[in-house]
């Protein structure tokens, strides 16, 4: 009885748990979002504007249309990202307009109230470039909290999903005529220093999404797989893929080695195979652009985590949350083994927007890993679509080299002719059938 009892307690603790949890996550990120538009509306009113320094998008052209007509910025913002807002709420999700909305709304508030406020300095070009670094910092906290300050990004996104362009490729077209604009408008020197603030906020962006915790792919070409593998997770926490691979050259077996660090590991990574060995190794290292929307990194991420004793929930709905803030289409995440340190074996999946079942267009990415935990080994697999590839794969291809198979595989297909002599053995058992027949007309005649 007792346990009975017991059972509600703890249900109803879980609950209030989850709910704190869940009240503490929307105040970090809306939080966040304050932040955020409250400097880049201090990039932009002191700095930028007053010096007749846009940005690019729909600030731009707010940015203009305040210059011309002597209105508010916040109106013009407010008002040109409607459409763009609605857009996003029907293409990319309720939480991503919502979160967008209160972004463009606390700028307008603020930029109201640092307008009277005097301008730092006189010079564009400094203008420019700290200008932009303040105005990508603000604009990259709100990217980091799921949301954005300009409709172009939605545009962009968009059209990253459904054509081959990409979202930057999209968002520098656009801005091509905004600037061009403002060229006539300030002159070309102004449109100028605006092409450096737009550059220097791209790459401030980049950093406050980023941030020093860049990933790196490592390709290791060795024969000593099992020391390194074992120096790797012992020595760095990484874990390590075992490929298996063959000399173009000698046609000799190779054991690769695939392992993702960071931009701080790969100087230790390097020290450490150097005293391992005691001779130099040739690491091939491929930049990472977007390490969320890579399968292997958000599943080592997620290992990583559970292996910490992180909540396996927490764990896979930031996983989840940053893969589709940049501009996957879908992505399904399973975990499976004594998840939370349960008694009894279970998985749990966790999916967001859509995964196809088949790859031939799509391009679903797939990673299985595993963490290491004090209850056992937990197994953690990703799946991730980046979108439909359009003529980048040939499935007249994949139908000729399956066409032309060698004739022996035919040969060995067209054995299973061989096997009609099943039907003996069915005929065996008709004529069992038959005796069977034969016994009961003998019976019925006595």
């Amino acid at each position: 009885m007792n346990d009975i009892h017991h059972l509600p307690g703890k249900a109803e603790a879980k609950a209030v748990i989850r709910q704190h949890r869940k009240a503490s996550f929307y105040v970090k990120k809306y939080l966040m979002i304050f932040m955020g538009a409250l400097i880049a509306a201090i990039g932009l009113e002191l700095f930028l504007i007053p010096n007749n320094v846009i940005d690019g998008g729909i600030v731009g052209i707010s940015i203009m249309m305040s210059s011309i007509t002597g209105l508010s910025l916040g109106v013009f913002l407010v008002l040109l990202n409607i459409p763009f807002l609605y857009l996003g709420y029907k293409q990319i999700g309720k939480n991503f307009a919502i979160a967008t909305t209160i972004a463009i709304c606390i700028l307008s508030v603020w930029s109201a109230v640092f307008a009277p406020i005097p301008k730092v300095t006189d010079d564009p070009f400094l203008a420019a470039i700290f200008g932009g670094i303040i105005d990508g910092l603000g604009v990259g906290l709100i990217i980091r909290a799921g949301g954005s300050l300009d409709g172009t990004e939605i545009v962009a996104i968009i059209m990253d999903r459904r054509s081959v362009f990409s979202v930057g490729e999209v968002v520098m077209f656009i801005n091509l005529f905004i600037l061009s604009s403002a060229g006539l408008l300030y002159g070309w020197d102004k449109a100028m220093y605006s092409l450096v603030a737009y550059f220097v906020i791209s790459k401030m962006i980049d950093v406050v999404i980023k941030g020093l915790d860049e990933s790196y792919a490592v390709m290791i070409v060795t024969n000593e797989h099992d020391e390194i593998t074992s120096a790797l997770n012992d020595r760095l926490g990484r874990g390590v893929t075992l490929l298996h691979g063959q000399g173009g050259y000698t046609g000799e077996a190779k054991e690769v080695l695939y392992c993702v660090v960071t931009r701080l590991e790969v100087d230790k990574l390097k020290e450490e195979l150097k005293k391992l060995t005691g001779k130099e190794i040739q690491i091939n290292i491929f930049e990472v652009k977007r390490p969320e929307v890579d399968a292997v990194i958000v599943g080592q991420n997620i290992a990583r985590q559970l292996e910490g004793r992180v909540s396996f929930r927490r764990a896979v709905k930031t996983a989840v949350a940053s893969t589709m803030r940049m501009g996957a289409e879908g992505i399904k995440i399973q975990v499976s083994g004594r998840v939370g340190g349960a008694e009894m074996a279970r998985s749990e999946t966790i999916k967001e927007g859509r995964i196809p079942l088949h790859t031939f267009r799509a391009d679903v990415d797939f990673c299985l890993t595993e963490a290491l935990t004090k209850v056992g080994i937990l197994g953690v697999k990703v799946w991730i679509c980046q979108g439909i590839v359009y003529g980048k794969r040939d499935l007249f291809e994949i139908a000729g080299a399956s066409a032309q198979a060698p004739s022996g595989d035919r040969g060995e297909r067209g054995d299973r002719g061989d096997r009609r002599g099943r039907g003996d053995r069915r005929g065996g058992r008709g004529d069992r059938g038959d005796r069977g027949g034969d016994r009961r007309r003998n019976n019925n005649n006595k």
